[in-house]
């Protein structure tokens, strides 16, 4: 029907969409970036939190102690609620992305792509890495799905942290 090279292209810049369009609907109608933000203030005001809960401890101020343990787990419990949002915009896309695996594997089921270099495959076969240079229509799919976020995560700014120590 095709030639590998099509497929190889195809299969690429759909993964490529797809990837950016999964950024997209997490991160910001879902409202991960929001909740990284707020996590991260949160994760500030946390630390001061422990400071003076430690502060307390040594000055052995038993009293403070316990308001400054109900802070915390407080805190801890309000940056659990606020990853729910964005984890219910994932799950939809999961099925997605399984209905793409088997449209992949019903229209290209005789595709199959050589890399020059081994790549880890995380627990296939039994095992916890097998290093493969072959590959079939839905990991040639997965694999330009993980380039495309990453490379997505770095140029849109998705770790600040990162860049400002390197």
């Amino acid at each position: 029907m095709f030639d590998p090279v099509t497929i190889t292209i195809f299969i690429s810049v759909f993964a490529g969409v797809y990837g950016l369009l999964f950024r997209y609907v997490v991160y910001e109608l879902g409202g991960m970036k929001a909740v990284m933000e707020k996590n991260k203030q949160m994760q500030e005001e946390m630390k001061g939190v422990q400071k003076k809960y430690l502060d307390a401890a040594k000055a052995h101020r038993d009293h403070e102690l316990k308001e400054y343990e109900a802070r915390m787990n407080g805190m801890a419990m309000d940056m659990l609620k606020m990853q729910l949002k964005p984890m219910l915009f994932t799950l939809p896309l999961l099925f997605v992305t399984a209905f793409i695996s088997g449209m992949l594997m019903m229209y290209f089921s005789n595709y199959v792509i050589t890399t020059p270099v081994s790549l880890p495959i995380p627990f296939n076969h039994g095992e916890l890495i097998n290093w493969r240079t072959s590959f079939g229509p839905v990991a040639w799919f997965w694999i330009s799905f993980m380039f495309v976020s990453l490379v997505a995560q770095m140029k849109l700014g998705g770790n600040k942290n990162a860049k400002a120590k390197g």
